[in-house]
Formats: structure tokens, C-alpha cells, sequence
């Protein structure tokens, strides 16, 4: 438990607490958390400050992680990233931190290496799924068409 705590934020501790055994949350998430469970704004800045203090919270980290376990399990654009991390509340200069030095047309080719099944062709259709792949992951046009170009060659035939 967090020892600079009063009795009074001791609800606000636990409701937190509990949030956070369940997965990492950024402050903005567990703040609009705490007004729903109807918690004050004093309260719950209170709290909020405490657990960042005791580092329990750091959107920063959160933001790495977050961006770590997607391009390990589920790669997309960084502009996909990004929005995915504004929803969770992170600020737009802690994720642009994060993201920093990752490039989204090394993603795509990645994706291309990785879509393309032993065997397989690259023909047309091969391409035109994988540019719909890499479409749903935020990947632009351009970005797509370019990976698509030096992974498969497309159009040097």
C-alpha cells in the first residue's frame, strides 16, 4: 500500500489499486475511472499524484510498453499507434517521445516479408491482400505501395 496515504483516500487506494492489478493504466485512465465510480476531483488528484510518486503510474512507460507489445504481437503505423494512445489518455508529447526513432516503412516491409506464405506468389492478388493488410494498420497509400515495391518487386517485372 502506499505509505503517505490518509484514511480518507484509502477508497480511492483500493478502487486504483484494483484497476491497476488488472493491467497498466495511464493517469487519464484511472482518472476518468475514478469520476465515473463518482469519486471527487480533489480525490482523486490526490490519489493520482500518489501513485505516480510511488511509481505505480508513469505514462511514459505505460506509452513504451503499450508500443512494444503491439509491434511484437500486432505491428501497425505509427499514426495508428498514436491514436491508440491518445484514447488511453497518454499526451501527444510522451507518445511522440515513445515513438521516436520507429519508421513506419520499416514496419510495412516487415509486414510484407511476413504476409507473403512460403510458396506463394507475389502476384497480383498476393499484393492487393497484402496492400489491404497493411491498410488496416493504419499504413497510407503511399508507405503500402512503396513496401510492396521492395519487398516484392512489384512492378519490375
Amino acid at each position: 500500500m502506499i505509505s503517505d496515504r490518509n484514511e480518507g483516500n484509502a477508497g480511492a487506494e483500493r478502487f486504483c489499486v484494483k484497476l491497476l492489478a488488472i493491467r497498466p493504466r495511464t493517469r487519464e485512465e484511472l482518472a476518468r475511472r475514478m469520476a465515473e465510480k463518482g469519486f471527487g476531483p480533489g480525490e482523486a488528484e490526490a490519489e493520482l499524484d500518489r501513485l505516480s510518486r510511488s511509481g505505480l503510474i508513469d505514462d511514459e512507460r505505460f506509452a513504451r510498453d503499450w508500443i512494444e507489445e503491439r509491434m511484437r504481437t500486432s505491428p501497425r503505423s505509427r499514426a495508428m499507434l498514436e491514436d491508440e494512445l491518445a484514447r488511453k489518455g497518454v499526451p501527444s508529447g510522451v507518445s511522440a517521445g515513445a515513438l521516436e526513432g520507429l519508421e513506419d516503412i520499416e514496419v510495412a516491409r516487415g509486414l510484407v516479408r511476413s504476409k507473403l506464405t512460403a510458396g506463394e506468389a507475389a502476384d497480383d492478388k498476393a499484393r492487393a491482400r497484402i496492400f489491404r493488410f497493411l491498410a488496416g494498420r493504419g499504413f497510407d497509400a503511399d508507405t503500402a505501395e512503396e513496401a510492396i515495391v521492395s519487398e516484392l518487386g512489384y512492378g519490375e517485372e
